[in-house]
């Protein structure tokens, strides 16, 4: 059998090292692990959640889902964890999931007016993207049929309701 003689001076070498630290203040011994322990990197729910924020302001609202869903998955009772994944699926135009979120948020907390407000809000959207696909529907029947002038008078409507839509997500960006 084999004996590694270099592994008694990296414990006495590491024994020094924390000693030092520990004296000095450079790195206090509470911060090294039970060694016997297996090593989890744990990140608390602010740092997620400011990394979610991150991720939203920068205009990631991919990466800010993701963010903020691992923050539901530490603190499932906070509600601002909701309303914020939600405001983030709402730039996603994913209106279901945003109002499933907004949702939540009211069940967790019933007070809050703003989880009511971009609920109310994310319904509108969501109404008006249904109806979207009923007037496409009919615009393709409509050609079919060979009625071009009322298939093209419901095409002008959808891109009335898509400059809405985006007109009213703008203002709603910036007044977030």
């Amino acid at each position: 059998m084999k004996k590694y003689s270099s592994l008694p001076r990296l414990f006495s070498l590491t024994t020094v090292l924390i000693t030092i630290n520990s004296v000095f203040g450079i790195i206090p011994s509470v911060n090294f692990p039970n060694l016997s322990q297996p090593v989890q990197a744990q990140e608390s729910s602010l740092d997620v959640t400011e990394a979610g924020m991150l991720q939203y302001s920068l205009g990631d609202y991919h990466g800010a889902v993701q963010e903020f869903t691992k923050v539901i998955n530490l603190e499932p009772s906070n509600s601002e964890n909701y309303l914020l994944r939600g405001l983030s699926y709402l730039f996603l135009d994913n209106f279901e999931k945003a109002k499933e979120d907004f949702s939540y948020t009211i069940q967790i907390s019933p007070h809050n007016a703003t989880a009511y407000s971009l609920r109310g809000f994310t319904s509108v959207l969501l109404a008006i993207t249904e109806a979207k696909e009923d007037f496409k529907n009919s615009v393709f029947l409509l050609q079919q049929q060979g009625n071009f002038s009322t298939a093209k008078e419901i095409e002008l409507y959808i891109k009335e309701m898509d400059d809405a839509i985006k007109s009213s997500m703008n203002l709603f960006r910036d007044g977030i």
